[in-house]
Parts: structure tokens; C-alpha cells; sequence
């Protein structure tokens, strides 16, 4: 996996701006998106990228998601 990732949160519905973005949240340089409130029903998209990647930079990323009802 990628050293320092950077994850985005995106709604379908929500156009061209992401709705979360974290680059350092977690240990270490690993990005973390904690709690994050889902208020409308819709599809929501996680972009992994390195930071500072450019449009076409490659990488793989592990990525875990826990959705719990409210």
C-alpha cells in the first residue's frame, strides 16, 4: 500500500465537492475518516489516491469501511 494515502468522500448527489478529506487522520500518515454523519439517502464513493498524486498516479490502497445505523 501507498506511505502517506489520502482518502476523499464523495455522495453521488452531491455534484463536484467532496464531502470529507483526510490525508494524516489516522496512525502515522494513514488517512482516517471517523464518524462521519450520513444525514440523505444516496451512493456514497471513497477515493483513494497518494497525497500529492497527480490524475494518473497508480497506487494500491487497503480500504475498510463500518457503516453502523443511527
Amino acid at each position: 500500500s501507498q506511505p502517506d494515502p489520502r482518502m476523499r468522500l464523495w455522495r453521488a448527489g452531491g455534484g463536484t465537492t467532496f464531502l470529507e478529506d483526510n490525508d494524516d487522520g489516522g496512525v502515522g500518515f494513514d488517512s482516517l475518516i471517523y464518524r462521519f454523519p450520513i444525514t440523505v439517502t444516496d451512493t456514497y464513493y471513497i477515493e483513494a489516491s497518494k497525497f500529492g498524486a497527480t490524475a494518473g498516479d497508480p497506487g494500491t490502497y487497503r480500504v475498510g469501511v463500518m457503516l453502523e445505523a443511527g
